[in-house]
């Protein structure tokens, strides 16, 4: 049995399930990306990067229920897979542990050693210790990157690596660019109950996030989610002058599908919010080819301060729930 590790040394445990897979005579096959709510939707930033970059690795992102009950038939020692919890949501834990049984190489990132993820996982990768720049987000971009570095040669990897000194400090003067814009959705949409959040590419999962985290659980209002490829086929028949929308604007690859969304909203739509990844700083520190791929890092922290300035005026705490904490389920 290997030895347990616990830290926050993401080329070290990269390094040590390459030569696991070499030595065994194998090549790595897939990755998968495993979690519940926020922390798959922050998985899907590890995701996007080795979907857009590899050209011999499959990958996937999974709800660990899901994943649990119906995992994919290629899961073997030939897949790593990454389970993401905070503290310890039991689902990813069992799915860490389905992931365990039929052989694949596991990495569980978790908030702190002490949690139950950490005490059950034999690798262990903590984030949650400086900021955006190593929140799960974060830490699912650094650990595809190393992936792709050290399993293909990624020609990105040094670039992509010097980014991450520098997010905190983007996230800080896009919090100060937006802030006006937030304080004004917040009294705007006080009273709203529904809302329709969209994005994709770069941003799913941070539309993902806000619709779910956010607006349903962390201030108990409908929201929905929509991928902006998929608005066209069904959900724009609902548009109306009323409605509450936010889009979540790429600049990278996906843009022009957010465009499309954007140019229909301008004419059927009535009360909207853009918050354009083009606006944040990440476009003015960051290579252009790169720069998409540290879009949900940075993006993220902006469509919740939309949301917190929305709570503080409903006098709503983020921290309030109805089911959470208070019932098994």
């Amino acid at each position: 049995m290997k030895d347990k590790y616990v830290g926050t040394d993401v080329q070290n445990v990269i390094t040590g399930i390459r030569q696991e897979i070499t030595a065994s005579g194998k090549k790595l096959r897939a990755v998968y990306w495993v979690a519940c709510g926020g922390s798959e939707a922050a998985l899907n930033a590890g995701r996007y990067y080795l979907q857009s970059n590899s050209r011999t690795l499959a990958t996937g992102r999974f709800n660990s229920n899901l994943f649990v009950h119906a995992a994919p038939a290629l899961l073997d020692d030939t897949c790593i897979v990454v389970c993401c919890t905070l503290k310890g949501t039991a689902e990813t834990i069992e799915a860490m542990r389905t992931a365990e049984k039929a052989g694949a190489h596991t990495i569980a990132l978790t908030g702190k050693e002490d949690t139950d993820m950490a005490k059950a996982a034999p690798t262990v990768i903590l984030y949650n210790g400086g900021g955006i720049a190593s929140n799960s987000t974060s830490t699912a971009v650094k650990i595809a990157a190393e992936i792709l570095h050290q399993f293909e040669q990624d020609e990105h990897y040094e670039r992509m690596m010097a980014v991450f000194p520098k997010i905190n400090d983007i996230v800080a003067e896009d919090k100060a660019h937006w802030n006006a814009a937030a304080e004004a959705f917040g009294r705007e949409y006080k009273d709203d109950e529904i809302f329709y959040v969209l994005g994709c590419g770069p941003l799913e999962g941070t539309a993902y996030s806000m619709a779910y985290c956010h607006f349903n659980e962390m201030q108990t209002r409908h929201a929905v989610f929509l991928p902006s490829g998929d608005y066209f086929h069904g959900p724009f028949e609902t548009t109306t002058k009323e409605l509450a929308m936010v889009l979540l604007k790429s600049n990278g690859r996906t843009r022009p599908l957010d465009q499309r969304v954007e140019d229909f909203l301008k004419r059927f739509a009535g009360r909207y919010v853009i918050i354009d990844a083009a606006e944040s700083q990440l476009y003015q520190e960051t290579d252009p080819d790169i720069a998409e791929f540290f879009e949900p890092v940075v993006i993220w922290p902006i469509e919740r301060l939309f949301v917190e300035k929305l709570a503080a005026v409903r006098n709503h705490p983020m921290t309030d729930r109805n089911y959470m904490w208070k019932y098994k389920y």
